[in-house]
Order: C-alpha cells, then sequence, then structure tokens
C-alpha cells in the first residue's frame, strides 16, 4: 500500500482569503472570490438571506417517533448504533445491546430483524457502522470480527468480506470502489483507503491512500492523575473544537478544522484525490460565551469518568475554553446544501445553512428537542436523529424540512 503525498493548499487558501480586500473582512458583506489556484471564496455576512426575507426561512417538525419505553416489542431499542434509510424510506437500525438490525418501514411499523448475536453469517459480535453499498446492498460492519455482512434489502445475506484494518466509516462511489476511513498505519491520522471488491470475501486494496488535512495542535490537556502520581490521563477539555469533515458527492469532502479565527469559523470542500480546495466558505459569527457554571459542570461530569482520579486543580478548571467552538459537525444533505451544528447559547444548538454555492441562508425553525438529538443524515427533505429520553431510552426520529 502507498500512501499519497498530498500538498494540501488549505493554509494558503486561509491567507489569501484573509488577504482578499475588505469585503473578506466584512462581517455584514456577502462576497465572492476566485483565487490563483482556483479556490473559490465565499465571505458570508452573519445576518443570512432568511433575515432579509423571513418568509423563505425553512422549518423542522417532527413527523415520526419510532421507540418505546417498554421492555418488549421490536421498537424497545437497548442501544441504537448506527442508522440508515434505505431508497424507500425504510429505517436499519442497529441495536448495538442485542447485535441485531431492525427494519421499520417508512410509517415505522417493523419489518424484519435482520442478523443477531453470534459469530457466524449474518451474526455480529459487535454491530457498527450501516451503509449503502453497490446495487441497492445494505453493508453492516463488525468491529470485533473486522468484517463486512452484506444483505440485500430484503434481508437476505448475499455474502461477507473481511477487512484489513479500522473502520470508522465510508461509502461506495459511483464507480463501485469503497473509500474506508480508518487509521494511517503509521501516523493513526484518519485517511481514505481504497478497496475494490475483490474475489472471495476479501475486499482488495488499491494501493491509494487518501489523506485529510493535518489537524491543527491539541489544545492544553486537562490532566486526571491518582493520589500516589502512578497512574495519569490526559484529555482534551470539555468545548475544545475539533475537525469535522463529512463526504460529498463523489471524491471531495467537506472539512473544518472546527476552530475560531476571529469570530469568524471555516469550511472547505476538497477534492480528496488531488489535494486541492475547491470551495471555502467563510462565515462571521457572534461567538458565544460559556459560562462559568457550564465550565465547572462540563469538567466535573469528566472527572466522573476517572473515579481514581484527585479533583481537578484551579489549574486544570482555567483549560477549560471560555467560548463554544463555533462547529460541532458538519452535513451534506441530500440536496447538497450544507448544515452546520454549532452553539448559539449557553447549552442550546442550531444549525447554520448553506446553499450548495456555499451561500449562507441563515437557521431554520425547529423544536427545541432537535438539538438535543444525535443527528445522523439529512436528506433532501428530512433530518433523521436518534433522540434519548431522561430514563435513557432511544428512539428513533424523523424530522420533515419545510420550506
Amino acid at each position: 500500500m502507498t500512501t499519497r503525498g498530498t500538498s494540501w493548499s488549505i493554509a494558503a487558501t486561509l491567507l489569501l482569503a484573509a488577504c482578499t480586500g475588505d469585503a473578506a473582512r466584512d462581517a455584514t458583506t456577502l462576497s465572492v472570490d476566485t483565487l490563483s489556484d482556483g479556490t473559490v471564496v465565499v465571505n458570508n455576512p452573519v445576518q443570512g438571506f432568511w433575515e432579509t426575507d423571513p418568509g423563505a426561512r425553512w422549518r423542522i417538525a417532527e413527523e415520526l417517533r419510532i421507540g418505546s419505553a417498554t421492555a418488549e416489542g421490536a421498537d424497545a431499542f437497548g442501544d441504537v448504533g448506527s442508522l440508515m434509510i434505505d431508497q424507500l424510506g425504510r429505517f436499519w437500525v442497529a441495536d448495538q445491546q442485542a447485535n441485531e438490525v431492525r427494519v421499520f418501514d417508512a410509517d415505522g411499523r417493523f419489518v424484519r430483524t435482520v442478523g443477531g448475536r453470534g459469530e457466524g453469517p449474518a451474526e455480529f459480535l459487535d454491530i457498527g457502522d450501516i451503509f449503502p453499498g453497490p446495487n441497492g446492498e445494505v453493508w453492516i460492519d463488525d468491529e470485533t470480527m473486522e468484517r463486512f455482512e452484506v444483505f440485500d434489502t430484503s434481508g437476505t445475506r448475499i455474502g461477507g468480506y473481511n477487512r484489513d484494518s479500522r473502520f470508522w466509516g465510508g461509502k461506495w462511489t459511483d464507480e463501485g470502489l469503497l473509500l474506508s476511513l480508518g487509521p494511517h498505519p503509521e501516523s493513526l491520522e484518519g485517511v481514505y483507503t481504497v478497496y475494490s471488491r475483490g474475489s472471495g470475501s476479501l475486499l482488495e486494496p488499491e494501493g491509494r491512500v487518501l489523506e485529510m488535512p493535518v489537524p491543527p495542535p491539541d489544545p492544553p490537556m486537562v490532566e486526571f492523575k491518582s493520589p500516589d502520581g502512578r497512574a495519569v490521563r490526559n484529555i482534551p477539555p470539555p468545548f475544545s473544537p475539533t475537525r469535522r469533515w463529512d463526504l460529498g458527492s463523489g471524491w471531495d469532502a467537506w472539512y473544518t478544522n472546527g476552530r475560531d479565527l476571529g469570530g469568524r469559523y471555516e469550511i472547505h470542500r476538497i477534492d480528496l484525490e488531488s489535494g486541492d480546495t475547491l470551495l471555502t466558505i467563510v462565515q462571521w459569527y457572534e461567538p458565544v460565551q460559556v459560562s462559568d457554571s457550564m465550565r465547572a459542570a462540563a469538567l466535573m461530569s469528566l472527572w466522573g469518568e476517572f473515579a481514581w482520579s484527585e479533583r481537578p486543580s484551579a489549574n486544570e478548571w482555567r483549560k477549560v475554553p471560555g467560548v463554544y467552538p463555533p462547529v460541532g459537525s458538519v452535513y451534506r444533505s441530500g440536496d447538497g446544501t450544507i448544515w452546520v451544528r454549532r452553539a448559539v447559547g449557553d447549552g442550546v444548538e442550531g444549525f447554520d445553512v448553506f446553499d450548495r454555492d456555499g451561500r449562507y441562508l441563515g437557521q431554520p425553525e425547529g423544536p427545541g428537542g432537535l438539538f438535543g438529538m444525535s443527528v445522523r443524515w439529512i436528506s433532501e427533505d428530512h433530518v433523521y436523529a436518534v433522540d434519548t429520553d431522561e430514563l435513557g431510552v432511544d428512539y428513533v426520529v424523523r424530522l420533515a424540512i419545510l420550506r
């Protein structure tokens, strides 16, 4: 396996975007520039299009909820992991506790169970990601057995494929190639390895490794230390920015380092094969302060995971950022719009939505409960999420995007 040596142009794009003129530094003006390397830079003001035309603002409304607080029935989920929606709108829900997939139709009615606990064909020890394969296939990962089980949409097993590395997610391309996200064998950074379907039960690496941009330096770590000083764990503090990305429609990805850049954040559409930056979205925003009580509560919650350690000192508390990171997640929706999840208040989240050309539309209206859900996928017309109630019960939720 050879690693493609990519010379990423994001750093240069950032510098040039900052020097493109007054418009690029203006938080109130929309501007679009094309740099000498071909990168299109869209500078968006704080106020989006929906602010000037409120009647155009999109609204998100819950329309279906699958789940039950009872201990019986297919909709009584133990622990919802991956979630996939097939071409007929059916829900494929991986229950990590039962190590099986439960299929529900577009109206939320139970259809069938696929797989089960075990080590044989169509069985799982540690069920992982579900994602669509070629020709309508459904691919399901087993993290412990390091293999994919493949089914048709009727739930019949087609076959299985072993893999040679950890799998963090990926997709099949229109050319019938698998882009598999996993750790680079040397650096352990996330890379996409290109596989084709080989003979027998093996996926064959093509020799191409598609690198992501180098992550920014780690923030100052919070130290958890045992009373005798022999055991030490260093963990990124709560509210630390984290790079995020989502695959595009082809051999591209939408990437952000997740950091505040002086009252703005940036999203980049990058070509995974060449390493070129195709589009940079510059979004100005109002940073949101993290209250002292929220910072303290988050650090104490993290400390609860390390009961053997001493209470964090005041020095460790000061490492917790005083502002929320501007980007929590990035989603490319089914219609090509880009959705950025970010903090809009102390403990409150919202979405910034951009059209396919990178222009800021604004924030859609939505039910308050949406921002506590784990959003898994956004299609052209729907948001699909997993909601967990105060008793720890999981629900699969479909929300309509009303334009």
